[in-house]
């Protein structure tokens, strides 16, 4: 890639501080998210006057600007104030049917890391919209990091979208990255998913290929855990509490059954 020399990013950013106000909605846009990809952070000063020319030109901003920005200033860490957030919001909310899926998910994943108090409902339609087509569900990273952001930001995922990407998964696990198969086991147990046990053998493999820890044992107490969950609800059921009362051995047999039919 290409390395650029600090004092040269330096005069750059002296330079370009009194144009920002002349530069349109894309090419602000294109400037920050060139200095995040070459991995150069500006000082607060340079990324506070930033914000409030974008805060100004965010009416004019297409997806592709809200989605550059939203990723540049992740990569910064650089958490905008509330005006900034609530110009954002509403341009999203105008835009929302022109996003692409790599905008969704690189806003999903900005809004995510930076923890943005954005509308939930906002949110929820674009994480749906995202994960709508489960004919589109691939094996790659930005699938990884959309499933990472949903997770993160709690947002509904269908079952179905769930199912294929599982399938995905193991179709894919011998050629996926260890770092990504941890991500991966680390967003089903977020969602107490458990997935099939061809997946687990497959992930499992390729984890002691590249003499990575295994990620089954994670898994199944995801599994244990939700039937914790599941017990600790019937417990708290009124009328578990009155048959606990009456005879808690036939409460006993009648939980053993219960066991039973679920498996």
């Amino acid at each position: 890639g290409i390395t650029l020399s600090p004092s040269w990013v330096a005069v750059l950013l002296e330079a370009a501080s009194p144009k920002m106000g002349d530069m349109n909605a894309q090419k602000l846009s294109n400037f920050v998210w060139g200095l995040a990809k070459l991995g150069h952070r500006p000082d607060g000063a340079w990324l506070q006057q930033m914000v409030q020319q974008s805060s100004l030109k965010l009416p004019e901003y297409n997806p592709q600007d809200l989605s550059s920005t939203a990723y540049a200033l992740a990569t910064f860490r650089y958490c905008p104030g509330l005006a900034w957030q609530h110009a954002f919001a509403r341009r999203l909310h105008e835009s929302l049917h022109s996003l692409r899926r790599i905008h969704k998910i690189r806003i999903l994943q900005a809004v995510a890391q930076l923890s943005l108090p954005l509308p939930r409902l906002l949110l929820t339609e674009i994480g749906a919209s995202a994960t709508a087509d489960v004919t589109q569900v691939y094996m790659d990273e930005a699938t990884v990091v959309l499933m990472q952001a949903m997770v993160a930001l709690r947002l509904p995922i269908s079952p179905q979208w769930l199912e294929m990407f599982a399938g995905e998964a193991e179709a894919h696990a011998g050629e996926t990255q260890p770092s990504q198969l941890a991500d991966i086991a680390g967003a089903f147990v977020a969602l107490s998913y458990q997935p099939m046990p061809s997946l687990l053998a497959v992930m499992d493999a390729q984890m002691l290929s590249q003499q990575q820890p295994l990620l089954q044992p994670h898994l199944m107490d995801t599994h244990q855990h939700k039937q914790q969950q599941q017990q600790q609800q019937q417990r708290q059921h009124p009328l578990y509490q009155d048959l606990e009362q009456q005879d808690p051995h036939h409460l006993g047999i009648l939980g053993k059954q219960q066991q039973q039919q679920q498996q």
